[in-house]
């Protein structure tokens, strides 16, 4: 594995652990933080993708064209089709997680979440036929514990909401199938104007779901003129989470194994709790520092530095 990807992998990782944060100082309907938040990351790669058009026009009727570094920018129409296709399980990962994360406490949504390498590894099988070796399954037990350690005191002391239970599983298969089919596009496709095209057809979807909710439910949602600070978290959320931790995930799938992605990304909710830490000053305590230590360890395990055969 390549340090430089396994580097890009991790901010992007620090970078959607920040979203726990951010969406804290939200007081938005959670479909309309969705739909802006679509709408800002689209409007910010649009330039990039104009300008990696533009780069590209000019060698279009070239024998390059037969290169992956030189595929066409816009995708056909069957590729469109696809990636509509993949934005839908976008919306459905984040829908299902803005939905389902205030029914239970933080520390149980976490560890229900942190289950979607399971479902990665069955997926990634089958649409990807990726190898599936036993120390992703020793590293995922062992990054799980060290999860449940960190929030043993918070999940015992809560009684657990089904209708959460349910979403939050939900959105881990959610997440671990748009992951998968990301790179099974990825392979095909240049990353700007695949995460461009996936963020568009993402933020109709959920522009269509904002207008039946405003249409059809008997709670007023706001969607326009609301308070200015919720502007500074939308454009956090695009900067940051997406623009930032998305989009570098979806150019790591490329270049690593999905099911150690998925692993790696057991990091996130430890390294929400630090931030919640830094900014909140929520607590802190010794078991935060063992479930570290865990989910590290299981990170280290399912590295495979001297695998030759390794993606680069």
């Amino acid at each position: 594995m390549s340090l430089k990807n396994i580097l890009i992998l991790a901010l992007s990782l620090f970078m959607l652990s920040a979203a726990a944060v951010i969406v804290k100082f939200s007081t938005l309907h959670p479909i309309v933080l969705l739909f802006w938040r679509l709408l800002f990351v689209t409007l910010l790669l649009l330039p990039l993708y104009i300008t990696q058009y533009y780069e590209w026009y000019p060698r279009k009727k070239s024998k390059m064209m037969m290169s992956i570094k030189s595929k066409p920018i816009i995708p056909s129409k069957k590729e469109l089709m696809e990636i509509l296709f993949v934005s839908f399980f976008l919306v459905g990962h984040f829908y299902t997680w803005f939905k389902g994360v205030p029914l239970l406490p933080i520390s149980v949504a976490s560890i229900i979440y942190a289950t979607n390498p399971i479902y990665t590894a069955i997926i990634a099988y089958f649409v990807l036929k990726e190898e599936y070796h036993f120390r992703y399954f020793i590293s995922f037990l062992m990054a799980l514990l060290g999860i449940v350690i960190t929030m043993r005191h918070d999940f015992s002391a809560h009684t657990i909401n089904l209708q959460g239970v349910g979403l939050m599983i939900a959105t881990a298969i959610f997440y671990s199938s748009y992951m998968a089919l990301s790179k099974k596009m990825r392979l095909k496709r240049d990353n700007i104007s695949y995460s461009f095209y996936l963020n568009f057809f993402a933020a109709i979807i959920s522009l269509i779901i904002l207008i039946a909710a405003i249409s059809f439910s008997s709670e007023s949602i706001e969607w326009i003129t609301f308070d200015f600070h919720n502007w500074w978290v939308i454009l956090s959320l695009a900067v940051f989470a997406s623009l930032l931790g998305h989009t570098l995930m979806i150019y790591s799938v490329a270049h690593l194994n999905l099911n150690f992605v998925s692993i790696f990304k057991l990091f996130g909710p430890l390294l929400s709790s630090l931030m919640a830490f830094l900014v909140f000053g929520e607590k802190m305590s010794t078991d935060h520092i063992i479930g570290f230590l865990f989910v590290a360890s299981g990170v280290i395990i399912s590295l495979d530095f001297f695998n030759k055969r390794s993606e680069n």
